[in-house]
């Protein structure tokens, strides 16, 4: 036994000999469903290694590392693995006694031990990413990525800020024999023990284990919940269940048509200058732009009243007091000549003939079928030209804000992340109301039918009924609608979209709520009439609440550190870039104050700018369509699932010989990043560029 800070370090043969120690005195907590937990969590971790000269891509563990309590175990072999846990199960735990396991990131580990254990349940959104798995055993593994949403890097600043989190050569071959210099090995130590201490945190933030959520979403749905449903006032939960109760969604059409309409954030270039390397390009981005809607706007308050047909007058009229969607068929729709941005996308067409696209997006098409909400449709006659609209299955919901108790929520939550932002010792109190501010959003637009994902000895996707499973979400004791997350969209969408258009030939590129343009001095006017415009709204609806503001000691507008005030939605001043180039959605170089940044989805934006300076040009003119960042700089990782059983032999980086073994793995393999645009978008810039 040795020391590392606080943690006794062992090796698995005596770490099984002070088991009864290391549980000695740690009592146990009850569950949701009565059974006792552990109150002291363990994490785990695993280092892996490629083997060479396999296909298909083959990764085996050389090194494992596990801490429960205070005491670490550090193990080379899969039998040593198994020898703890069976330690810890045949004496300390059974299906009605559990010990809690956190791994970050658990589907990669997972793959690894599937075949290790009798799992009686696996909960899981998609096939290979477990949330959890409970072996019979009574060992619970657990993902604390799906908790703190942050990398293990992030974590250790805030838990173990005293020591970096370095990196593994991974090009190194290393297998069960390889010797670990001392380096390493604190390395893999130091994983475990910033899951330990984050888990502990989390323990003291929540009273006990039990009550940790499986995700981050969960703490939303905890405090939205406890909000709606206090737990002590008896007669705001009727009032409550009763409004929330009128909410249903009543058929299977309807359900279709909300997943029809919903879009997320607008993502786009101006097709005027993508290649170019334009100067002076400003940017604004919106604070907090779907709390900002959720605290503004009008929302579906009631079931909706279906309409086979109507006019589209009839609709423009009924959308001042609903909510509405509907499948709207175009003829003769295209894009306006004298706007310079494109906003609806061909993939959300149910029908569209004889179309011109801008990089996905809709410049002209002789007929579109597409469903839209109502705030949609106030941004469509801006952006195209129509000869002709039809308007069928249209739902329609009464129009109210959102309940009283999710806006205060929200608001206490964007206060508490205001007050608290750079406030030394309350870094985590200020990363946790963030968070949770974030999923807000999440919450309300997370799909209420999802197919039963299942695992046993392999997975099993099973497609739900739908009626059956819309008849339990009426049934359930919701806090939030589904309807409302379409909205949420939409209206951040139009607000941005408002930008878009007001910005005419100046408007580059567009990402959620940001916005980039030229000719920043000719703008100025319409940001601070768009500023004033939603304070002014978001005014108006506190009020409708009678929830103080503008006050000393109300809770909105907050005051940051600095002593400034500081506003839900509006549009802020971001910099001028000195130089900016994009190639399209998600892909833009920027300078700023000397400075170069990268923007391309799926490419690390550290390695990829390193790529880019090192070519010793002009990052711009390497910055180009056909660029090819090699997998050693793009830090993307293709993943090899191998469900066969693979064993063999190979020499590490020193030349020792080792076999190995592994009944499932998983191979994380570097891949090039191939930037290039598609042959459509080329064609399209070189027809309309001029």
């Amino acid at each position: 036994m040795w020391k590392w800070r606080e943690y006794k370090v062992y090796e698995p043969v005596e770490f099984i000999t002070v088991i009864p120690d290391i549980l000695a005195g740690v009592h146990c907590v009850f569950d949701s469903i009565k059974r006792r937990v552990y109150t002291a969590a363990g994490a785990f971790d695993i280092e892996t290694t490629r083997v060479p000269d396999t296909k298909p891509p083959v990764a085996t563990m050389y090194h494992w590392q596990f801490v429960l309590n205070g005491y670490v175990c550090l193990g080379r072999t899969w039998d040593e693995f198994l020898d703890v846990m069976y330690a810890l199960s045949s004496t300390f735990l059974h299906r009605r006694k559990r010990l809690y396991i956190y791994v970050h990131n658990f589907s990669y580990e997972f793959h690894f031990i599937q075949r290790f254990f009798k799992w009686e349940r696996v909960v899981a959104r998609k096939e290979l990413h477990p949330i959890y798995a409970e072996a019979e055993c009574g060992i619970t593994f657990k993902c604390s990525y799906m908790l703190s949403r942050s990398s293990l890097k992030t974590l250790s600043e805030k838990y173990v800020p005293d020591t970096v989190k370095g990196e593994l050569d991974y090009e190194k071959l290393r297998h069960t024999r390889t010797e670990l210099t001392h380096d390493e090995i604190e390395y893999c130590i130091r994983d475990v023990v910033i899951i330990d201490k984050y888990i502990q945190s989390e323990i003291a933030r929540n009273g006990d284990i039990a009550h940790i959520p499986n995700t981050q979403t969960g703490y939303m749905r905890r405090l939205a919940r406890d909000n709606m449903y206090p737990p002590d006032d008896a007669g705001k939960r009727q009032r409550n269940h009763a409004m929330m109760d009128k909410l249903r969604i009543t058929s299977a059409s309807e359900y279709s048509a909300l997943k029809y309409a919903f879009a997320g954030g607008f993502v786009h270039a101006n097709y005027l200058y993508v290649r170019d390397v334009l100067h002076n390009v400003a940017s604004y981005d919106i604070s907090s732009s779907y709390p900002t809607a959720m605290v503004s706007e009008l929302f579906p308050m009631s079931s909706a009243a279906h309409y086979d047909a109507m006019s589209y007058q009839e609709f423009i009229a009924m959308s001042s007091s609903h909510c509405m969607v509907a499948c709207f068929t175009f003829t003769g729709f295209e894009g306006r000549s004298d706007v310079y941005e494109h906003i609806l996308s061909a993939s959300k067409a149910l029908h569209i003939s004889n179309s011109v696209l801008d990089n996905g997006r809709i410049v002209s098409c002789d007929k579109l079928s597409i469903y839209l909400t109502n705030v949609d449709m106030e941004s469509v006659p801006l952006f195209y030209d129509f000869e002709s609209v039809e308007i069928a299955d249209i739902y329609a919901y009464e129009k109210a804000p959102l309940p009283k108790p999710l806006i205060e929520t929200i608001l206490q939550l964007f206060a508490d992340k205001t007050k608290l932002k750079n406030v030394e010792g309350q870094e985590e109190a200020y990363l946790h109301a963030k968070e949770i501010l974030n999923a807000m959003y999440g919450g309300m637009v997370t799909d209420i039918i999802a197919d039963e994902i299942t695992y046993t000895s392999q997975w099993v996707t099973k497609e739900v009924v739908v009626e059956d499973a819309l008849l339990k979400y009426n049934k359930s004791r919701k806090f939030v609608f589904y309807p409302w997350g379409i909205f949420i969209t939409a209206y951040a969408r139009r607000n941005l979209f408002r930008a878009i258009y007001a910005m005419g030939i100046d408007h580059v590129y567009s990402d959620t709520d940001s916005e980039k343009f030229l000719n920043p001095d000719a703008h100025a006017g319409f940001f601070e009439r768009y500023n004033k415009d939603i304070t002014q709204k978001i005014s108006k609806m506190l009020e409708y609440y009678c929830i103080p503001h503008d006050t000393p000691d109300a809770i909105y507008p907050p005051v940051n550190p600095k002593g400034e005030t500081i506003r839900l939605g509006l549009f802020e001043y971001e910099g001028i870039y000195t130089r900016f180039k994009t190639l399209g959605a998600k892909r833009y170089l920027a300078e700023k104050s000397g400075k170069y940044a990268l923007t391309a989805a799926g490419v690390n934006k550290n390695n990829g700018l390193a790529y880019i300076t090192s070519q010793g040009a002009d990052p711009f003119k390497v910055f180009e369509d056909d660029l090819v960042i090699p997998e050693t700089h793009s830090g993307k990782l293709a993943a090899h699932y191998n469900f066969d059983h693979y064993r063999g032999h190979f020499y590490d980086y020193n030349g020792v010989y080792s076999e190995y073994e592994e009944l499932t793995n998983v191979a994380l393999v570097p891949a090039k990043y191939h930037l290039s645009l598609s042959a459509q978008f080329a064609d399209y810039l070189k027809d309309n560029k001029k």
